[in-house]
Parts: C-alpha cells; structure tokens; sequence
C-alpha cells in the first residue's frame, strides 16, 4: 500500500478506509519550480542510487518510489540524463520522520468521531542529497515536510492546493531535487567565475559574498 510506504503518520491516523485524506505540501520551497533551473547544451550523464528510510531505518520498500520521482525531475530539467554505466553519480536519501505516539493519539481521536474531529498530521522529510563526478562534488541536506488533514479538518494553508498523499509526496521530493539543481549550478557558476559565495543554510541558498 503506497499511503503506508511513504508516511508512517498517516498510516498510523487512519483507522478506518472512511476517513478523508489530503495532504499539503509544505509552502517553504513555494518558489522553486522548472523555470529556475538554466537548461544544459548538453546533458550530463549520470546514474542514480536512493535510500528511502523511516525514522533513521532502512525502508527499503519506498525506493522504487523515489526512483520514480528523482528519474521524473531530471528528465524534465533539462540538465541531467539517466546513464546507468556513468561514473557521475546523484546519491538521494529520503527519511520520513514522524512523531509516532502524537499521531496514534490524535487518530485515536479522530476515528472514535468517525471523522467529525478531524486532525492534522505533519510528516518531517530530512532529505540528503549527492552528487560526484564531472564538474566536482556537491552534497546538501534539506528539510521538508506534508501536512495531512484526516477527517473534518480545515487546510493548513490558504494558498497550497490540497492532494493526494502519494501526489503530495512526489510535489515534495520534486521541490528538494530543483532546489539542489539550482544550488549546484549556482555553486559551478561561481567557481567558474572565480566568484566568492558562502551558503546559507537556513534557507537552502547560495549567496554573493560582499
């Protein structure tokens, strides 16, 4: 069952196959998107290796699933291609972390109403991510998170659209990939240039040093 693979919260909250689930992803990387990314002249070649966890733990399960996705974006950047005989490499680690006795309680709540209380349940996403080969090496981590209404529960947020768990997570994991395609171009840029830049990590981002 995808709902379980990709988040052992909502799995934990929904008790019966009644209750209505939507999930909203997280509006902190509301501003990335394909138009961000500088397309290539050529494409880079490189093979893809991903480790999906829960809570720290091997999951081996969800890989499949970020396989889907990381082939997906780097198809539609414009700057990477799948080669699985390249020595260039893009290392993805997805780790759903969740508050497990907080979720059992509130869908504890939530399924003794049938649905009348509903809740909201924020599943973290600490998200690695490598590459190595041609042009250098470049390594970030990035947080993200969804946010999943159960039952009669008002959205989150007033300017994300609601979808469905496994759509959500695929908007999710998209974010993070474009935003290290960004950096990393942005970190070969100024190299390139012979520019200073430091990294902010707070907001994920590469700045101009005075």
């Amino acid at each position: 069952m995808k709902l379980k693979i990709l988040s052992i919260a909502i799995a934990a909250t929904v008790l019966t196959g009644c209750l209505t689930t939507t999930s909203y992803v997280d509006p902190k990387f509301a501003d990335i998107d394909y138009s961000a990314i500088q397309k290539s002249e050529s494409l880079t070649p490189v093979k893809i290796e991903v480790d999906f966890e829960r809570n720290g733990e091997d999951f081996k399960k969800g890989n499949s699933l970020v396989t889907t996705v990381v082939t997906d974006v780097l198809a539609k950047s414009g700057v990477y291609e799948i080669d699985e005989t390249s020595d260039n490499t893009l290392f993805v680690r997805v780790n759903n972390v969740a508050d497990m006795d907080e979720a059992m309680k509130q869908g504890f709540k939530t399924g003794l109403t049938f649905g009348a209380s509903g809740t909201t349940v924020s599943d973290l996403y600490e998200i690695e991510i490598a590459y190595t080969g041609e042009g250098g090496e470049m390594s970030k981590e990035y947080s993200h998170a969804l946010h999943t209404t159960i039952g009669n529960e008002e959205a989150p947020f007033a300017n994300v659209t609601g979808q469905k768990p496994q759509a959500a997570f695929d908007s999710m994991l998209e974010d993070v990939l474009l935003t290290f395609i960004k950096d990393n171009q942005v970190m070969t840029t100024s190299e390139n240039d012979e520019v200073p830049y430091i990294n902010n990590y707070a907001s994920s981002a590469w700045k101009l040093l005075p």
